[in-house]
């Protein structure tokens, strides 16, 4: 245990921080205990504070100190834990992560100089030869906004119930025709569906990104970028739809996650049904192709929980546990 009394944490306790104020604060709660999501804008960034240590984050306006902050919040949370040391691990991360500045500067050369930071850090991350992200479209936000305006009744209850009778259709249709189903599959990795394979995939996962997006915007949060993310060179489309993290609502978030599955398996019911009544062809072809990319791939790597894409933020948000690791 740390001795509060240490004269690096008593003198680091006398200086006077300020807290940026473009952040944006929403309260929330998971598993009976309120927290609140911190907004940085700047970077596309979310973290999460407990009450006592908002309260204490809140206070620092440039005038007051770390100790007269921890004093006060002592009248206000008499029962909280916070100790000096705590206190000053707080601010030094408020301030390793720019949320926080020494109160010497003005607030407007704070916040330029931290968008500096964070425009610096977006084009080193570009020049990642490893994982980089080439952003497309510009600003979507507002493209999408017109898209959710026609498209958002997609996400309705009434749309979820007819794509659960949808995507029954689809599995009994290929249930039902089992063994011509997997006699199919002998021609999926055939030299020239190759073509093909690919084709489908890449529009299927641009459905997928797309899907995300506008979820996202029905339920009111912003679309920063879109664009295509190359891992070890190979290209993934992504969507920022990290906005969603300050949804109030637990059941927004887990409709935003799994967007881009629903849309998917909507595609892939579809394709189960013509498939079914079709005969050897190209469009017979295609169609396979699409139950194979959206349908079983897309279960097996999408909803998997054990990997971070959807199905790790759907049951985080199901089992309202933040970070699913310290369980695994």
């Amino acid at each position: 245990m740390h001795d509060p009394s240490d004269p690096a944490v008593r003198e680091f306790g006398a200086t006077r921080l300020a807290l940026r104020g473009d952040l944006i604060f929403t309260p929330q709660a998971a598993g009976g205990e309120a927290y609140y999501m911190v907004e940085d804008p700047l970077n596309s960034r979310f973290f999460r504070l407990g009450r006592a240590e908002y309260t204490l984050a809140s206070l620092l306006d440039g005038r007051t100190s770390i100790h007269e902050a921890l004093a006060h919040l002592s009248t206000v949370f008499p029962h909280h834990h916070l100790t000096e040391h705590d206190a000053a691990g707080l601010c030094r991360w408020l301030v390793e992560m720019d949320l926080a500045q020494t109160a010497e500067s003005s607030q407007a050369h704070r916040l330029a100089r931290t968008a500096d930071k964070a425009e610096r850090r977006r084009w080193l991350a570009r020049f990642n030869p490893l994982a980089f992200r080439l952003p497309l479209f510009g600003c979507p936000d507002r493209a999408l906004a017109a898209l959710a305006s026609w498209l958002g009744w997609l996400y309705s209850p009434a749309a979820f119930a007819g794509w659960l009778a949808l995507v029954a259709i689809g599995a009994y249709r290929i249930f039902s025709a089992g063994d011509r189903f997997a006699a199919s599959s002998q021609g999926i990795f055939a030299p020239d569906n190759w073509v093909w394979l690919v084709a489908c995939w890449g529009a299927l996962k641009g459905v997928h990104e797309l899907s995300h997006g506008l979820a996202c915007k029905r339920y009111g949060g912003a679309v920063r970028e879109m664009g295509v993310l190359f891992m070890l060179f190979a290209p993934l489309a992504y969507v920022d739809v990290t906005s969603s993290w300050r949804f109030r609502a637990r059941w927004q978030r887990i409709v935003v996650a799994a967007a881009g599955m629903y849309v998917e398996l909507a595609i892939a019911a579809i394709a189960a049904i013509v498939w079914s009544e079709t005969d050897s062809g190209w469009l017979n072809n295609l169609c396979y192709n699409a139950v194979v990319m959206a349908g079983f791939t897309t279960l097996v790597f999408n909803a998997n929980p054990l990997m971070k894409f959807d199905g790790y933020y759907i049951l985080s948000d199901a089992l309202s546990l933040p970070n699913l690791y310290t369980n695994g």
